[in-house]
């Protein structure tokens, strides 16, 4: 008998796990996931399939950040959502001294919390009811799945979490347990940092990664790290401070210890290296081959042979800070985030003894500006104080998106879904891995119901060969101009024109207002320019939509921003697109230069293109993805016009989607 049940424990054992895998649906942006959300919606998984969709505090708290009181969401979420007396018993042994200064300053705090009218805030003491001070936390289990419909967006989470007085933030990750389903931007999948403090598993998952365009761009800003010297400072200060309570962290000392001397040196590092700097103008710059700036950090014990026993210290440190950061007073969540995001760029440099080394460029910049601050009296200006301030940021940027793709390998499946992923081959060499299965059907609409031309001269038979030194002639600005005027007298509704940068708006705007071509713009239609401040975004885009459906709006747009890539322009909202110019990426930004001079050095080895190819890969995808913007779905229709005589060349066709080449070239 008892070799028959362990028989049979052998032959169950072998059996395979049937458990249902967990889709994680990944874009660039909420607005992107919205959409993805509706057509969910419609489909027959909707209501049998759970669903989740992840936000940061910065988009999902519903409390008001007092930044007289905290520095982040992050900071004053801490802060609302621990007891404080429940701590002090749960510390020992301990100094009387400390536990009198701990109870002043949990009586401080908590005063401090219950001073605030916000709603949400706890006006009472913490019962067994009420966990925290923070209504909105102690409520989030009431924020379920079966409080909200089968599928929802992060505005229908954050309108039932008012309802409800629960937290959108916290209930989202419970929901996550049970979800088969998980709607979220990049970074919860691509940031192995956020991976690990959500507990985000991709082994035997699906990922599915819309807009997939991006991803190379996102997994190299990803293993990018920037910090200033002041940040490492800032950092230095907390550590210093919180080492100061011996017996409250007795067991953490070592650690704590070992991070201050390592952040020490790395502040004796940058002392080292500015010296040496020379500044012509207002800035240096110094940059290192990887295997030199590598030896320096050794030479200052901040290598590869000190990495293992840092990377150790943070990680008990973090887990501190994340899960019990009572006796860790005066250490802010902006720290915790530093010193991991210092410990994971470095464990990019170093992981396998250096196998990465060579995908990062070092550069340190010192800029140096002088502000002249007038001091006042009530009537008279006492005196002129001119203050220079000086920053020093070092750059280690990341030159193949490989690096971070690899972190995704363990998933079961990884689907990339774009209309501009040409060459899929060379794609496939940056991210380093292997597509089984790809497919590049024909566009959804018939070729009678869009129009494309590619434009070389204007109306007057100015020459619109948009480079960066035509955009600045003043001829070119007002035939592009007049090439406006004649679109929007001929197209009904919305119009969007996108241009290669702000300052070009700017520019454009400012010069129509003087010649009087503005004032013939927006007799034809309100014209409107995208903003850089997220804020006035949402409204922008508003009134934008109202009037496209009204009398006709003309939105003055920028290649890779929100509208070109985030947004979604229906029917009337976009009968027509004007391009201005090839959208090249800024080959003066050293992450560019870097690129370029990356691939040309590897185009053979690593099967990847060579430094100017993949510059105009990248310019012809933010290209397309604009030109995108105008047709929608099957019945829908518009017109494209492509501003640049380059583009009638039929050598540029090439980098054009087909539906695009076919139409052009008519």
């Amino acid at each position: 008998m008892d070799n028959m049940i362990e028989s049979f424990r052998n032959e169950t054992s072998m059996v395979v796990d049937c458990s249902l895998p967990v889709i994680y649906y990944t874009t660039r942006t909420h607005k992107q996931l919205e959409q993805v959300i509706k057509e969910f919606r419609r489909t027959m998984y909707c209501g049998k399939a759970l669903m989740t969709v992840l936000s940061s505090r910065d988009n999902s708290c519903l409390l008001s950040l007092d930044r007289g009181r905290w520095s982040s969401k992050n900071d004053m979420c801490r802060d609302c959502t621990k007891i404080f007396q429940s701590a002090l018993s749960s510390i020992f042994p301990i100094e009387k001294a400390l536990v009198e200064y701990l109870q002043a300053f949990a009586i401080l705090q908590q005063q401090s919390i219950k001073s605030s009218n916000e709603p949400g805030v706890s006006n009472k003491p913490s019962t067994s009811n009420q966990e925290t001070n923070c209504e909105y936390y102690d409520n989030r289990k009431t924020l379920n799945h079966k409080s909200l419909p089968p599928a929802f967006d992060l505005n229908d989470l954050i309108e039932s979490g008012n309802r409800l007085t629960a937290c959108p933030y916290y209930a989202a990750k419970d929901m996550m347990r049970a979800a088969n389903i998980i709607f979220c931007p990049y970074n919860y999948l691509v940031d192995p940092g956020i991976r690990n403090n959500l507990q985000i598993s991709l082994k035997n998952n699906i990922v599915i990664i819309d807009e997939g365009h991006n991803i190379e761009d996102i997994c190299r800003d990803t293993a990018t790290f920037c910090f200033t010297k002041q940040e490492l400072q800032s950092a230095i200060k907390e550590v210093n401070n919180v080492s100061t309570f011996l017996f409250a962290n007795q067991s953490l000392m070592p650690r704590i210890e070992g991070i201050r001397n390592y952040l020490n040196n790395w502040e004796k590092w940058f002392d080292d290296k500015v010296k040496n700097m020379v500044i012509i103008g207002t800035e240096a710059v110094q940059e290192w081959d990887v295997e030199e700036f590598v030896q320096s950090l050794k030479n200052f014990e901040i290598g590869i042979d000190n990495y293992n026993e840092f990377n150790r210290n943070v990680y008990e440190f973090c887990k501190k800070l994340r899960d019990d950061p009572r006796t860790l007073i005066g250490v802010t969540q902006t720290t915790g985030t530093f010193l991991e995001s210092l410990d994971t760029v470095l464990g990019f440099l170093f992981r396998d003894w250096g196998k990465h080394m060579v995908d990062f460029k070092p550069v340190l910049e010192q800029k140096v500006r002088s502000n002249t601050h007038d001091i006042h009296s009530w009537r008279t200006s006492i005196y002129n104080k001119t203050v220079q301030t000086e920053s020093v940021t070092l750059r280690l940027i990341c030159l193949n998106p490989a690096v971070i793709f690899q972190g995704l390998d363990i998933a079961r499946s990884i689907i990339l879904a774009s209309g501009t992923l040409t060459p899929i081959k060379t794609l496939a060499s940056e991210l380093g891995t292997e597509f089984a299965v790809t497919a590049s059907p024909r566009h959804i609409i018939p070729e009678d119901r869009v129009w494309v031309k590619a434009l070389s001269s204007g109306p007057r038979g100015t020459r619109l060969e948009m480079k960066r030194s035509a955009q600045r002639r003043a001829d070119v600005q007002d035939e592009l101009g007049r090439v406006l005027r004649a679109v929007c007298a001929s197209a009904p509704h919305g119009v969007l024109c996108f241009l290669p940068s702000y300052d070009l708006i700017e520019t454009l705007v400012k010069r129509w207002k003087e010649t009087g071509l503005w004032g013939q713009l927006i007799k034809l239609k309100d014209v409107i320019t995208e903003s850089k401040n997220p804020k006035d975004h949402e409204s922008n885009m508003k009134r934008y939509y109202e009037s496209a459906e009204a009398r006709g709006a003309l939105l003055l747009a920028v290649f890779r921003g929100k509208a070109a890539e985030g947004m979604d322009f229906r029917d009337r909202q976009a009968r027509a697109v004007v391009t201005v110019g090839i959208p090249f990426p800024n080959i003066g930004d050293k992450a560019v230069k870097g690129k370029m001079e990356y691939n040309d050095k590897y185009s053979r080895d690593k099967n990847i293109l060579g430094g100017q190819e993949w510059l105009k890969i990248q310019a012809y995808r933010a290209l397309n993805q604009a030109v995108g913007r105008c047709v929608r779905h099957a019945a829908d229709w518009g017109a494209v016009l492509l501003v640049d005589s380059r583009l009638a060349d039929r050598g540029s066709h090439h980098y054009l989607p087909d539906w695009v080449k076919s139409a052009v070239s008519t």
